[in-house]
């Protein structure tokens, strides 16, 4: 088993993030310019419905002063004896995230996961680039998504240190809102594991995810997104041990629907992905669609408004 250390990767986490803020005191600096010279910039607004497309995150963030809840779930698959299973909800996994914006571009939370294996994550989710027209003109929207995993399941046949239950999820969501009714983003993705089951598997997982929503109506839109792996795992990392078979892990698929309820996004959606913590979502997904390994699977999110905007002074 391959091992590297925890403190590594959160260097690298927090140089990205420094870099992220700079970026961001030169945009508001370009703004204060824009203000005096009587210019004005139009930005992007709701390229996607809610902060996550489906399993990938999507570029919006929750505004300044916003608590968010989320509640995610997985039923068992519809070949996983479906019927028997109380229409797969004896198998089901379900995920908590508790997130607050700190500021417009600035995002972090938390969220558990009690499915198979158990796991804990933090997260941070920064803005870039914001698409803008007018006085300033970024074609489309740039954000950061970085995660911390930890594994919490026990393992009683396998020694390891505890660091080696970390595993690490860094994206790049470059997205455009094209028209009023539609939305593109693509994610490339990298995930890397503190320990995999073979010497001859790499830590380091690359994949290239897409994300599309079309909007029907003001409450309703439909939503598809595609998981590409560039380098899979050959092995099932969730279950640790001495006799770690092959797996087979397939490109997530998933297909749904979004619909704002007021303070609420519910999203239904089919998916081959059971997994809700990040590392298993893109690199652990044993289903296909072909073998009938499809998921029912909802996100419930409800917002709080924790700390009211400042309304401009009357002069």
């Amino acid at each position: 088993m391959r091992k590297n250390k925890i403190f590594k990767r959160i260097l690298i986490m927090g140089a990205f993030f420094f870099a992220v803020g700079q970026a961001q005191g030169q945009d508001d600096l370009l703004n204060m310019l824009e203000e005096e010279q009587g210019e004005t910039t139009e930005y992007a607004f709701a390229t996607f419905k809610g902060t996550r497309a489906i399993n990938l995150q999507s570029s919006e963030l929750p505004s300044k002063g916003v608590l968010q809840y989320i509640f995610m779930h997985r039923f068992g698959s519809f070949s996983d004896d479906f019927f028997y299973n109380n229409l797969g909800m004896n198998t089901a996994e379900v995920a908590l995230q508790l997130d607050y914006g700190f500021t417009d571009w600035l995002n972090a939370g938390v969220f558990s996961g009690t499915a198979y294996p158990r796991t804990y994550t933090g997260f941070l989710k920064y803005r870039i680039f914001r698409q803008s027209k007018g006085a300033k003109n970024m074609p489309f929207s740039v954000v950061g998504y970085s995660a911390m995993t930890f594994n919490n399941e026990r393992y009683p046949d396998v020694q390891f240190n505890e660091s080696d239950r970390f595993s690490f999820t860094n994206q790049l969501i470059l997205a455009r809102k094209f028209t009023q009714r539609f939305s593109l983003e693509i994610v490339p993705t990298h995930v890397h594991f503190n320990i995999v089951s073979r010497e001859s598997e790499s830590n380091d997982i690359f994949s290239v995810g897409t994300a599309a929503r079309f909007k029907i109506t003001k409450q309703l839109s439909l939503s598809a997104e595609y998981i590409a792996q560039i380098n899979p795992l050959t092995t099932n990392i969730t279950r640790l041990g001495p006799d770690i078979e092959d797996q087979k892990n397939y490109n997530a698929l998933s297909v749904g629907v979004d619909i704002e309820t007021g303070g609420h996004v519910f999203q239904i959606f089919l998916t081959n992905s059971r997994g809700v913590a990040d590392p298993f979502t893109i690199a652990q997904t044993p289903g296909s669609w072909e073998n009938g390994d499809i998921h029912i699977g909802f996100n419930i999110s409800r917002v709080f408004t924790i700390v009211k905007p400042k309304l401009p002074q009357e002069g």
